[in-house]
């Protein structure tokens, strides 16, 4: 089975010991500029990404969680910043982890995070729906559906064969 794949947006020398850890368990690919990690968003297609928000700036910040939002897999993000309150103006991130922390703490919250996916994946052979990121894998692709679309689909997988009353696609 893969390693799951971790994108690390840290500054060298300000990532903690326990980060040092990650390669032991994870595939970690680390950027520090912008451009480098928009472009590893897409190109290694990380399962979650760990930002740490004292060695990055705000706008930095909100673009890389903007383009992990839009991504069609939707990778996880972890925030790593001093102090416990929650960063003004990004609205998109998983957790917040504050610093210090050690690495059982990091490992245990990313172990979480990468389990919880399953919780979201409806399976019906030959379709595969993400219901956290909208994303439907079937015959023809991977498509990426409206939240209407997504719905309605979770709806018809879930029955899995069983006729579906109108009043039922009209509540859902």
């Amino acid at each position: 089975m893969p390693r799951p794949r971790i994108l690390a947006v840290m500054e060298p020398g300000t990532d903690s010991n326990a980060c040092k850890e990650l390669p032991e368990y994870y595939n970690v690919t680390c950027t520090q500029t912008l451009r480098p990690t928009l472009r590893q968003i897409e190109e290694f297609d990380p399962d979650l990404i760990l930002i740490d928000l004292d060695a990055n700036t705000l706008s930095k910040t909100k673009r890389i969680t903007q383009a992990a939002r839009a991504h069609y897999r939707r990778p996880f993000v972890i925030l790593i910043k001093s102090g416990r309150a929650a960063p003004d103006g990004i609205s998109y991130y998983d957790k917040l982890l504050s610093k210090p922390f050690v690495f059982k703490k990091l490992k245990t919250t990313i172990d979480e995070l990468l389990t919880s996916r399953s919780e979201y994946v409806i399976q019906l052979q030959p379709f595969t729906l993400d219901t956290r990121t909208q994303v439907l894998d079937c015959p023809n692709g991977r498509v990426r559906l409206n939240p209407k679309m997504a719905k309605l689909m979770e709806t018809f997988l879930l029955s899995a064969g069983q006729p579906v009353s109108s009043l039922t696609l009209m509540k859902e």
